[in-house]
């Protein structure tokens, strides 16, 4: 059976948000954070600019 998504909140340019993903998916958002030496909200702001997505 698989997971209903977790919401997790984030701070996107001072404003807080919410996610809803699945652990498999935090997970890898985390490592890819740590790996390039990146705080989660910073790494969550770039991949909004990239989508063309302004909070």
């Amino acid at each position: 059976m698989m997971q209903r998504p977790k919401k997790r909140s984030l701070t996107l340019n001072g404003h807080r948000t919410s996610v809803s993903l699945e652990d498999e998916f935090w997970l890898e958002f985390l490592r890819i954070a740590q790996e390039q030496g990146k705080a989660i909200n910073a790494l969550a702001v770039e991949i909004d600019h990239a989508r063309g997505v302004e909070i």
